[in-house]
Formats: C-alpha cells, structure tokens, sequence
C-alpha cells in the first residue's frame, strides 16, 4: 500500500482511545516481549517502543500504525459523508 505521508506517532496514538491501543498491544505483543504498560498515551508508548529489543516486532507495529493511519486518512472523505447523509451529530472534537 503506497503511503501518501510519513506517520506522526504522537498525533495517531492521541487521536486513538486508549482501550483500542491497549487490545491492539496485548494481541501484538503477547509473548514477543515484556508488556508492562499501565497507561497508553504517547509517552508510554514510545518509551515502550524504545525497550524492544525485537527489530522485527518493533518495525511491524510500525509499519500496522502507518497501515492504519493511511487508511484512515484515505477513507476519511467517506465517513464525512456518511455523516452529511444521516444526519450523524458531531461534538466539533472530531478533527483530522
């Protein structure tokens, strides 16, 4: 999938429930390295990001961020018209 920007990892991580981020961690790491977060904001982690010694692990959550926020990216104009067509309230919260 060509990407069409690099990935911010503060603002994907912000912009992302912390709950999802956690579920997505404990699928993807179990058993490929120590997991020991207590919260999932960006500076959790990124530090965690930065202990794991497995390149190969470290590079493929990279790589399912980039994936998923170019997807997001792409599709965005979709949901904003699903959004239009149904009447969806929105809180103003909702930026890009």
């Amino acid at each position: 999938m060509p990407r069409h920007r690099s990935l911010n990892l503060k603002k994907f991580i912000d912009s992302i429930p912390e709950p999802l981020i956690e579920e997505y961690f404990k699928q993807k790491v179990e058993g490929g390295a120590s997991f020991s977060l207590n919260t999932f904001d960006y500076d959790s982690i990124n530090k965690f990001l930065d202990t794991i010694q497995d390149e190969d692990l470290k590079s493929s959550i990279l790589e399912d961020f980039t994936h998923i926020n170019d997807i997001c990216e792409k599709m965005m104009n979709i949901l904003v018209r699903a959004v239009h067509r149904y009447g969806i309230e929105t809180t103003g919260g909702e930026e890009r």
